[in-house]
């Protein structure tokens, strides 16, 4: 009697289970729209709403549109009420929006057990527009305007520039980032997703090398010299931040630089063939000894590169 007892409540009770948890259950998702920007609501904005039944797996495509109010609701049943909690029913959403960006930002609340009110954030479609000059101020056809703005998989955003040196990139929504340009033989500082002018500068190692093999000044009578040699004196009282140590008729050097973006340098007038002489510049920066075994770093090479392309043309330009 008793074990049959216990079987029959065995029985009621699965058959509650049963039907508790299979009964159908309606939710509601309440969409509320907004420009990302500004923050107005935005109307017209095309939601498409996939449901997945928790228990049958099958999909319902459920769609709204918003009101004037940027608001819109979409509900739907599932067979997976009672005991199944809501986080067992799950969908998806697009947004499609003239204008508009599809990438989108949400938040969602829950007001109620079956009521669910999602903000939406939509960004509007932005064309930024990129140009790229050498030093000499013309524009450099084919580099590469890159951007890796992370996620996952990562998302690339790149254009290459026509003839005029220009391209345009159409961001994901939210996107900041810094990026790059890619051209072979040059190399420039970090490019903003905000657009506007990017100056290339050849390889800065080679670049660099280039410049200081050019930064000397020939000349053949006394007086030339000794103008050069003064004038070159000059230019580097200007661009060393570091103060003048040692200085006679063939050689002025300054101290060693110490401290970042600090800069020293050293003038050099030297006999060479058919009885001519050289007035030469050397720069460098750091906190080393000496020009052999200071520390530079790309900063410093860039501020570096200025000073050896400057030289030759301050000399010459006053030296006559």
């Amino acid at each position: 009697m008793n074990n049959l007892h216990v079987l029959r409540v065995i029985g009621a009770a699965l058959i509650l289970l049963a039907n508790t948890a299979w009964s159908d259950t309606t939710y509601k998702w309440v969409f509320v729209v907004l420009d990302g920007h500004s923050k107005a609501e935005v109307p017209g904005v095309a939601i498409n709403f996939s449901l997945t039944d928790p228990r049958t797996k099958q999909q319902q495509l459920l769609n709204c549109e918003t009101n004037d109010r940027g608001r819109c609701e979409i509900t739907g049943t599932v067979s997976g009420g009672g005991l199944f909690t809501r986080g067992a029913v799950s969908g998806t959403f697009s947004i499609l929006k003239e204008g508009y960006q599809k990438e989108f930002k949400s938040s969602g609340k829950l007001t109620g057990s079956n009521t669910e009110v999602l903000t939406v954030l939509l960004a509007k479609k932005s064309a930024t527009d990129f140009s790229v000059v050498g030093t000499d101020g013309k524009p450099v056809e084919d580099a590469r305007v890159f951007f890796l703005l992370g996620g996952a998989p990562a998302t690339n955003s790149a254009c290459t520039t026509n003839s005029a040196g220009t391209c345009t990139i159409e961001f994901p929504a939210f996107a900041a980032a810094d990026g790059s340009v890619m051209k072979s033989g040059y190399y420039s500082e970090p490019v903003k997703s905000t657009g506007g002018q990017v100056t290339l500068t050849r390889n800065l190692d080679a670049a660099l090398h280039a410049a200081a093999a050019q930064a000397k000044i020939t000349c053949s009578a006394k007086d030339e010299c000794d103008r050069a040699y003064a004038l070159a004196q000059v230019y580097l009282a200007r661009t060393a931040t570091s103060k003048t140590q040692f200085s006679n008729d063939t050689i002025t050097e300054t101290f060693n630089p110490s401290g970042a973006g600090s800069i020293g340098g050293r003038i050099t007038r030297m006999p060479i063939f058919g009885g001519k002489w050289e007035v030469s510049l050397e720069s460098y920066c750091g906190s080393g000894s000496g020009p052999s075994d200071v520390q530079t770093s790309r900063s410093c090479d860039a501020q570096l590169l200025n000073v050896y392309l400057g030289y030759a043309d301050f000399v010459q330009s006053k030296v006559r």
